[in-house]
């Protein structure tokens, strides 16, 4: 591995945004090379074995509210906004008017502050398709077709939406993947298309009321010039300089995941490394400075493939929260299934049997519904053989008393 110099672009970038917020670095340190390549847009590109690949990525900043998550992502695309007009895309439409939007503008950033209120509209009819056809842009398709109402008199018109590249920044908390992310949205490949970056920590404890931060006018008007230089560019990069070592790291990294089991990752994250891995590195490029945009180099795969390597670890962790507490919740859902039948009185020795677990491994389930409220511990009942005394449950329905 190379000793890769850090992207201009991204050390000021970081510098002037610590600056203004004490959100943790690791948002800005992604941020920097996602904002240079969306505004690359559709008009720079990678041809690859299996077709035309744009650097437009899907970021997702998660963690707490303390963490700031809404203002690195506020930061990143009023600068992206400032440097070039009207390339972000409204946030609040119907499905008709975004994909009008599209085929006038099929290249943008997308600003999503809180992902969870985004993604819950996604569910309401008049919007559905739209998180299924995002998911196609993101694998860079020559064109999308897409039939829509004409009026009230149900005859249908065609829109087509020519290279879409969009590039989406977000936020969201922990607990709304949670509660809200199901098995199939998993499965289905929206969520594996992200990249998530995880922040626990505040990069600086921060007053209440403080100084004013400084304005680096310089510093900022060099990033803003930065961006408007990359939206001038056009054409595919070049990759000769780093083809092979690009595509041996790769293998390598596949080779990897096979032997650690994460080649089936239940996301399929490893399934989109070498995708993942190039759009990073166009960014990264990008971030060198529009002299550099268009050559693919050692240094920037070698930087792409750390943060790939960094977001996956984010991914999977994301993933196993919310697996882990959608298997609690099925298993409680389970055994309320099974305290019902019982007429809402069971035994813990007949409800291991019938959930086929430990007393151990149940007593964990049943503490989490007796602290929800659900369940009670009414009594401790003897056997006639002899054996061990069993507790007692009952179901506490909501309008008991």
């Amino acid at each position: 591995m190379t000793n890769a110099a850090p992207p201009p672009f991204g050390v000021a970038y970081e510098h002037y945004m610590t600056e203004k917020t004490d959100s943790p670095l690791a948002f800005h340190h992604f941020a920097a090379p996602v904002i240079c390549a969306a505004a690359l847009g559709n008009r720079v590109w990678v041809e690859t074995s299996w077709g035309r690949v744009y650097p437009s990525m899907w970021l997702a900043f998660v963690g707490p509210s303390t963490v700031r998550k809404s203002t690195a992502v506020n930061l990143a695309c009023d600068l992206l906004s400032e440097a070039i007009e009207g390339i972000e895309l409204p946030d609040d439409f119907s499905r008709e008017a975004f994909y009008d939007r599209l085929a006038q503008q099929p290249a943008g950033i997308l600003r999503w502050r809180e992902m969870g209120s985004v993604l819950e509209v996604f569910n309401l009819d008049y919007m559905r398709g739209v998180s299924a056809t995002l998911t196609d842009f993101w694998d860079s398709p020559r064109k999308i077709v897409r039939e829509l109402k004409a009026g009230g008199n149900q005859q249908r018109r065609r829109v087509t939406i020519q290279r879409p590249a969009i590039t989406i920044l977000g936020a969201g908390k922990v607990s709304w993947f949670v509660e809200n992310v199901k098995r199939r949205d998993i499965q289905g490949g929206f969520i594996s298309r992200w990249l998530f970056v995880y922040g626990e920590e505040n990069s600086r404890s921060r007053d209440i009321i403080g100084d004013k931060p400084r304005e680096d006018h310089i510093v900022r008007d060099s990033l803003l010039e930065h961006l408007r230089a990359l939206s001038a560019l056009e054409g595919a990069v070049d990759t000769s300089r780093a083809q092979s070592y690009l595509n041996a790291r790769v293998k390598e990294l596949t080779e990897r995941y096979a032997s650690q089991g994460l080649d089936f990752d239940s996301a399929d994250f490893t399934g989109r490394a070498a995708t993942q891995i190039l759009k990073l590195a166009m960014g990264i490029q990008a971030s060198y400075g529009p002299d550099e945009a268009l050559r693919l180099s050692v240094r920037g795969v070698d930087l792409a493939i750390n943060m790939f390597q960094t977001a996956l670890r984010h991914d999977l962790h994301l993933i196993d929260d919310i697996q882990g507490a959608s298997y609690v919740q099925s298993m409680m859902q389970r055994m309320d299934t099974i305290i019902d039948a019982s007429d809402g009185v069971i035994s813990q020795r007949d409800l291991c049997r019938a959930m086929g677990l430990t007393s151990d491994r149940l007593a964990v389930l049943v503490t989490t519904k007796i602290e929800m409220g659900d369940w009670a511990k009414e009594s401790t009942e003897s056997t006639t053989k002899g054996g061990r005394p069993s507790a007692v449950y009952r179901r506490v329905l909501p309008w008991s008393t």
